[in-house]
């Protein structure tokens, strides 16, 4: 009776301290949220053969810039959404995955740009070429870029937390 004792307090203290630990996090865990798999997004996998590359028309850093600094296209970061928290082309939205309850708001915020240029880490992820399916799919016009947020970076181009003061309304989302 005694280990059972022992076992259940050793249980919900533990269960307490990391719920304790999650709260004072800088980046919590949402609990109440339902947790996706990065293959929601559209089945692509960094490290993976680039079956998908060739599929969609690029878009250069510098014809990129130039876009983003006249807010003339959309910007969808395809990379997971702590790495979104981390960092992003300025007014990046980040789409919720398919199916989704907010996928529909965030796909009509969208709809303002004409083009929409999707990005993931770099040379050796793909999921950019995924999001831009989904997003053909929906009848968006896409781009994807050249050399992704690692190209972006090491370019200077412009990144940040929250959202381009420029274009009003801008798509940021909170990574969900």
């Amino acid at each position: 009776m005694r280990l059972l004792v022992q076992t259940l307090l050793l249980v919900l203290g533990g269960s307490a301290l990391g719920l304790g630990l999650n709260a004072g996090s800088r980046h919590p865990v949402r609990l109440q949220e339902p947790v996706y798999p990065a293959s929601a997004s559209g089945a692509g996998l960094c490290g993976a053969a680039h079956a998908t590359l060739g599929r969609h028309p690029t878009i250069s850093r510098t014809e990129a810039v130039a876009a983003c600094g006249a807010c003339t296209v959309g910007f969808v970061d395809a990379r997971g959404a702590h790495d979104f928290a981390e960092g992003h082309i300025t007014g990046a939205a980040h789409l919720p995955p398919a199916g989704h309850a907010e996928e529909a708001e965030a796909l009509a915020a969208l709809r303002r740009f004409a083009e929409v240029v999707v990005y993931d880490a770099g040379a050796d992820c793909d999921f950019a070429p995924a999001v831009a399916d989904r997003l053909k799919a929906a009848g968006f016009k896409v781009r994807v870029l050249d050399g992704g947020w690692a190209g972006w970076q090491a370019g200077g181009g412009p990144a940040q937390s929250g959202a381009c003061e420029a274009c009003a309304g801008s798509l940021e989302s909170s990574g969900k």
